[in-house]
């Protein structure tokens, strides 16, 4: 770089910022660990075009302040991530040092943390210490040699033979219920039944629910304009007769693609796990 940058947190509170909605999920997302939130930083291309990169860089180190080791006998290293600088100079990827117009807490990242819309959330880095520019020959040796390249890459195995695939990045189409909570006990009667879609970097086309196992499907209702990088509410009107039944819901994004109805039976990774949520209750 031409202009290295040192910054404090100081320096940062007191620079221009920008304010963006936007969504984390956990890139082995199952059970809920997913959030929506309104997040206040700096636009990261501001500091990597005020650090004047050298011609011909094309990543970008992200390193945070917890150290560790991925597995016995390997070395300590700080926790990194390397992203696409295309991706580090898109508008809506920021340091961001504030969440819902509070500091961010210590446990979300504080004083910093990137903030990476539409990318899985490992790539959002909490504690954030240091920002590294690197050109075509620079290959940090102690992020390879940690092992930090292989995680959160697509496994697959052809037959014995497992093979990676690329790496796990931009947000998949996914959906979830917020009404009924699993093995919920219900009268009979019309319920709302209510959930969160959403796409990654794009808009959320259309949500669909079935309240019979999947046999059927109607469409549900969008509360609300989807925009990239956030999540949409829907709901469903469901009149719930006797019995144990089991509710599940699939959304498309805007280019057609749907959530698919099972995991690939040949992925050997535990990321990506978008397929069609489903929630068991029992109307009484």
């Amino acid at each position: 770089m031409a202009n290295p940058l040192e910054l404090s947190f100081s320096d940062m509170v007191e620079t221009s910022t920008k304010t963006l909605e936007g969504l984390l999920e956990c890139a082995g997302n199952r059970t809920g660990l997913v959030s929506n939130g309104l997040w206040e930083g700096i636009p990261l291309s501001d500091l990597i075009r005020r650090a004047q990169p050298k011609e011909g860089a094309k990543r970008v180190l992200l390193q945070g302040a917890d150290k560790g080791s991925l597995m016995p006998k390997m070395p300590e290293s700080p926790y990194s991530r390397i992203l696409p600088l295309e991706k580090c100079l898109a508008p809506e990827t920021l340091v961001a040092f504030k969440l819902n117009g509070q500091f961010l807490p210590r446990r979300n990242g504080f004083p910093a943390r990137a903030f990476i819309p539409g990318w899985y959330g490992m790539d959002s880095v909490k504690w954030l210490t240091r920002v590294r520019i690197l050109d075509a020959f620079d290959w940090p040796a102690a992020y390879y040699s940690s092992g930090m390249d292989l995680l959160y890459q697509r496994y697959v195995k052809f037959g014995t033979r497992e093979e990676i695939m690329g790496r796990v990045a931009e947000i998949q189409v996914n959906s979830g219920f917020s009404f009924p909570p699993p093995g919920a006990n219900l009268a009979p009667g019309r319920y709302s039944v209510r959930g969160f879609a959403w796409a990654g970097p794009h808009r959320v086309g259309a949500v669909q629910v079935s309240p019979d196992r999947g046999n059927s499907w109607s469409p549900a209702r969008l509360e609300g304009e989807s925009r990239p990088f956030t999540w949409v509410r829907w709901n469903y009107d469901w009149s719930a007769p006797k019995g144990e039944h089991v509710l599940m819901a699939r959304a498309q994004d805007h280019r057609g693609r749907w959530q698919p109805i099972r995991r690939d039976t040949n992925r050997t990774d535990g990321y990506e796990l978008n397929w069609y949520p489903s929630v068991q209750c029992n109307v009484l």
